[in-house]
């Protein structure tokens, strides 16, 4: 027995097929059924649409506090420095919480960063631990207290 189907008979087969379900489903039911796909089309291009946006927001606000931590090591005068110096040699983190405190004043952008103002500080620390001047004044001062 051949199982192998001509593309003739597949042809009227489809055709026939099509001809029951047109008669079997009602227009209404038929309208209803392209109102659903359409309203789940719409509903996937509305997510696709959020996501896409969502990560251009996370990016951005990325960017925004990368710029305000660099502007919380960067915008720190000298002085501020040492004072920052001073006080991580004696662990006063309270008083060097004051610190920042100011400096966040001047480099906060936007409203948001309030809420993270902990994680940019923490951030801003981290970095400032490299910075070559405030390890010069560490060392300055670690220096002079050996001496007194």
């Amino acid at each position: 027995m051949d199982t192998v189907v001509s593309a003739e008979y597949r042809n009227k087969l489809s055709a026939a097929v099509l001809q029951v379900t047109e008669r079997c489903i009602a227009p209404e039911i038929k309208m209803k059924i392209m109102r659903v796909v359409r309203v789940g089309l719409c509903a996937l291009m509305a997510i696709a649409v959020t996501r896409f946006c969502t990560q251009d927001s996370e990016s951005a606000q990325a960017e925004i506090d990368r710029q305000t931590v660099n502007c919380l090591t960067s915008e720190l005068t000298s002085e501020e420095k040492y004072r920052m110096a001073q006080l991580a040699d004696e662990h006063n983190m309270e008083a060097t919480r004051s610190v920042y405190d100011e400096v966040f004043s001047r480099c906060i952008v936007r409203l948001d960063q309030v809420d993270r103002q902990e994680t940019l500080i923490r951030t801003a620390q981290q970095a400032l631990n490299h910075d070559p001047e405030f390890q010069r004044m560490l060392r300055v001062r670690g220096l002079a207290q050996k001496h007194m």
